[in-house]
């Protein structure tokens, strides 16, 4: 027999934030639900593409300015250091939550430790699983034996199993982003260091090409490899974590730059 009504639990929605394909708030979420087109990209295999329905359009970077004016100033690069999209994209949505009824925000502050923030997913913290996943796979050695902390070279080429022929690269978007892999004084270094990263990380790349972007660090010259594209920075984020996991350098950048000949 059910209780009546008055010695139920209730559940009430005061605020409500979105983060999906072509959506980053609810606004657009709003003006796009109004269209027929397709939210949907192209799925390339799980570690490059973790949502089968289409990449959340997403940028943490929004939320910065909100953090800088509640926390100390760490705070904000701590989570994004810290966090992975999924769990970065959940705080975003709740942070647009709070912003649907005044003053929910004040209520929650004040009621200190008893306000839970609860983050679910069905599938986990992909991006953290695959990372910790990789490190733990990784070979250990003992902590007498340990060297001082320093970079790790790639290891030698294997280019005599590599093909780096394929069809030409579609035309990259204003929007598309890509990963920097490194980068050398000349195009023709650029492209030796797409033989190697191609030969130890083949798979992760699968159907992305290669562009000689000039280094535009102050006081650097040369050229950086941009491998691509990827639909927005949380799929570009999402799998350097892949490669800071072998201690390869990584980081998320616009695709741009000129086409290496791939010989």
């Amino acid at each position: 027999m059910r209780p009546p009504m008055d010695a139920r639990k209730r559940i009430g929605v005061f605020g409500w934030g979105v983060v999906a394909p072509k959506s980053p708030n609810i606004d657009s979420f709003e003006r796009n639900l109004e269209h027929a087109d397709s939210w949907l990209s192209p799925f390339r295999g799980f570690g490059p593409s973790n949502f089968l329905v289409g990449y959340p359009e997403f940028d943490f970077e929004t939320y910065h300015d909100w953090f800088d004016q509640r926390f100390p100033p760490a705070k904000f690069k701590q989570l994004k250091d810290k966090m992975g999209p999924m769990v970065l994209s959940c705080i975003g949505a709740f942070i647009q939550s709070l912003t649907q009824n005044a003053g929910i925000e004040e209520y929650l502050q004040s009621l200190g430790t008893k306000a839970h923030v609860y983050i679910g997913t069905g599938l986990g913290e992909i991006t953290i699983a695959a990372t910790e996943t990789m490190a733990s796979a990784a070979p250990l050695t003992p902590k007498a034996d340990r060297a001082p902390t320093q970079a790790v070279p790639l290891p030698p080429a294997r280019v005599a199993t590599v093909s780096i022929t394929g069809p030409d690269p579609p035309a990259a978007r204003q929007d598309d982003f890509g990963l920097d892999l490194g980068g050398g004084a000349s195009i023709d270094a650029v492209r030796q260091r797409w033989s190697t990263v191609k030969a130890n990380f083949g798979p992760l790349l699968s159907g992305m090409h290669p562009l000689a972007a000039h280094d535009q660090r102050p006081g650097a010259t040369g050229y950086r490899l941009v491998v691509g594209p990827l639909p927005n920075s949380v799929a570009a984020s999402g799998l350097c974590a892949h490669f800071s996991a072998a201690r390869t350098a990584c980081r998320a950048v616009k695709f741009d730059g000129e086409q290496i000949t791939q010989q």
